[in-house]
């Protein structure tokens, strides 16, 4: 089978190479185009329009049968709003069936610069969050004031996320504009196992802001009397000490 390729950026390369692909290779590749694709590739030509017809009208009626309107098919043309509005309402199967065929929507961002991910992330929507992760979602994008789906899954106390987010490359240290980390975040709000995973992940114990370092995990989890994540700060910061002094 013939290699097609079908990804640039170009509108005349796109139809040149649509009307390249041999006449064998169509039917299949319409089966694997996203429906933006598949709209370029039926203006190609009225052949091509005609074996593109019906499998829109399926993906149409795919759409709408987990719920989508025609009005918000067509806005989901235009724009990611209404895909972001399924992710904040937890309403998976849309979010599922939309990124079918919208692959690109999977780091679409809200007109507050947050990604799907950071919103099913501060809203605790651990599934559609994984989903999303499978699907390729950058979980070290950053939004407004330097946010990330760590550090909001951190400050929700979400520990089942907060380890898929490792796993999945989340960098432990990135810093807000506040200058503070996920750990941080976890400490101020008393959640231990966080803490011990984000420690597992290599995160720093103290604060650079402005050029200046401050145990500023450690003095949150004292004022508020955390003393389980105080030991396991005092603990790790005790270790390193070690390691770095054997060596």
């Amino acid at each position: 089978m013939s290699q097609v390729l079908i990804e640039t950026s170009d509108d005349d390369d796109r139809e040149k190479t649509y009307q390249q692909i041999p006449a064998d290779v169509k039917i299949e590749l319409i089966d694997r185009l996203g429906i933006r694709d598949l709209i370029n590739f039926s203006k190609t030509n009225k052949q091509n329009n005609r074996l593109v017809k019906n499998r829109i009208m399926l993906i149409r009626d795919d759409l709408a049968s987990e719920g989508l309107t025609p009005q918000e098919i067509d806005e989901l043309l235009n724009d990611s709003q209404h895909f972001l509005d399924f992710v904040r309402d937890d309403e998976i199967n849309k979010v599922k069936m939309v990124l079918k065929y919208f692959p690109e929507y999977t780091n679409a961002r809200d007109d507050n610069d947050d990604t799907a991910l950071m919103i099913a992330s501060e809203n605790n929507n651990t599934d559609i969050a994984s989903l999303l992760l499978r699907l390729g979602a950058d979980p070290n994008l950053q939004a407004n004031h330097g946010l990330t789906a760590l550090l909001l899954a951190s400050d929700e106390g979400n520990t089942a996320l907060v380890r898929i987010l490792l796993e999945k490359g989340a960098k432990p240290n990135i810093r807000d504009s506040n200058g503070d980390t996920a750990l941080i975040y976890a400490s101020q709000g008393g959640y231990t196992e966080i803490v011990k995973l984000l420690l597992e992940y290599g995160a720093h114990i103290n604060k650079v802001y402005d050029g200046v370092s401050t145990d500023a995990a450690l003095e949150y989890a004292k004022d508020k009397g955390y003393t389980d994540i105080v030991d396991l700060l005092l603990q790790y910061r005790h270790n390193r000490h070690l390691l770095v002094t054997d060596l």
